[in-house]
């Protein structure tokens, strides 16, 4: 009895560590940046038309 005693405080810890190291992976993971979108599109190749005059 008293070994379970112990144990439980010393597996939740490590339950919580591995979910934070998890979490933090995710976070860490790159995204890709959102496409531009057709307005966005079309004014840079009006802007590169103006610039190139």
């Amino acid at each position: 009895m008293g070994m379970m005693q112990e144990f439980k405080p010393f597996a939740s810890f490590l339950v919580v560590k591995a979910m934070n190291s998890m979490k933090r992976a995710e976070e860490a993971a790159p995204t890709a940046p959102p496409q531009p979108s057709k307005e966005e599109v079309l004014l840079t190749e009006i802007r590169d038309a103006l610039r190139n005059r």
